[in-house]
């Protein structure tokens, strides 16, 4: 049962790195540090990233609405599969 623990955390620790890395690539985004399992991002059009990435089956979580998190998505680091759907959306909106 351990082990299975820490394989599932260093999955997402090493996925985590990976779309971060990604996300850092894209003109005016910013990713602020987490060693939790998931990234805040902060991007231009927040809100309407956030209604495409819906509309193509991606949820992420709107922060805009609160303090200090103007213009922020909340992305949960998931399969490799999701994150890869994740980036290749977000590469589309902002390359």
């Amino acid at each position: 049962r351990w082990t299975q623990v820490q394989t599932a955390i260093h999955h997402i620790q090493q996925e985590r790195e990976r779309v971060r890395n990604a996300l850092q690539q894209l003109p005016a985004i910013e990713v602020f540090p987490s060693e939790a399992n998931f990234l805040l991002v902060r991007m231009p059009h927040a809100r309407q990233t956030y209604q495409i990435l819906l509309q193509k089956g991606i949820v992420v979580r709107y922060r805009g609405n609160l303090p200090l998190c103007e213009d922020t998505l909340r992305i949960t680091i998931g399969t490799r599969d999701e994150n890869t759907a994740l980036l290749e959306t977000l590469c589309a909106i902002y390359s």
